[in-house]
């Protein structure tokens, strides 16, 4: 989703900042900041994310280990 929204937003930039190139004037400014300061919020949410998804992959990985383990146990009871 992040890297999405982030290609979006960089795409909107670029062609803002291409309109107001061409025209010379100061009407996109507004525009420009806006976008600035949503890929600099964009950015910084995907940097709080990454740990919380990470740890989340690491905490699903052992679940499953867990489970593993309590289904081979369980099998094997029931095979003695």
């Amino acid at each position: 989703m992040f890297p999405t929204c982030q290609v979006i937003i960089n795409t909107l930039l670029t062609l803002v900042k291409t309109m107001k190139n061409e025209s010379n004037q100061n009407d996109c400014d507004g525009m420009l900041h806006t976008l600035e300061q949503q890929v600099v919020l964009l950015n910084e949410q995907h940097d709080k994310f990454t740990p919380h998804h990470l740890k989340l992959e690491e905490i699903l990985s052992k679940q499953q280990e867990a489970l593993n383990l309590a289904l081979n146990f369980i099998i094997h009871q029931a095979n003695v």
